[in-house]
């Protein structure tokens, strides 16, 4: 079983990709938030799931979150 999970908001951006790291260093599951769908593929490549905060999906979140 895997870490803690913990949420990173804007993990996309420079100081949110950075928060993005440091979590998956220390242990943790990392979700995050991305502005634009186009930044998705960056944040899942640094090991984090993402959802794009402009069209919600719980079942989505709830589904990634396991």
């Amino acid at each position: 079983m895997g870490g803690e999970l913990v949420l990173v908001t804007g993990g996309s951006g420079f100081l949110g990709a950075h928060c993005v790291l440091a979590r998956l260093k220390a242990g943790y599951r990392v979700r995050t938030t991305v502005r634009s769908a186009k930044r998705e593929a960056d944040a899942i490549a640094r090991g984090s799931a993402c959802c794009d905060r402009r069209k919600p999906d719980p079942a989505r979140i709830a589904q990634k979150s396991k």
